[in-house]
């Protein structure tokens, strides 16, 4: 829960805004943020049920992309990309 830019700072809280949107646009998720009335700030609703299974999996990827890891294992996430 909580808005989506709270969401993705899990991966990184001190993440700049220039940050979250590169993350975003990385893990293809900027466009259907945008496509909220309230972007990033629109809120989450508990287990994400306002969002697709496929826009949930693109939110985790923006989230670990914010975690700069040395390493980023992905497996059945990117078949469908």
């Amino acid at each position: 829960s909580g808005t989506i830019k709270e969401n993705l700072k899990w991966g990184n809280a001190n993440a700049t805004d220039d940050e979250i949107i590169a993350a975003c646009k990385a893990a293809q998720a900027y466009d259907f943020i945008l496509s909220f009335p309230d972007g990033f700030d629109t809120y989450l609703g508990q287990g994400g049920v306002n969002v697709s299974g496929g826009q949930k999996q693109r939110l985790c990827i923006a989230r670990a992309l914010l975690k700069k890891p040395k390493i980023l294992i992905l497996d059945d996430s990117t078949s469908a990309v």
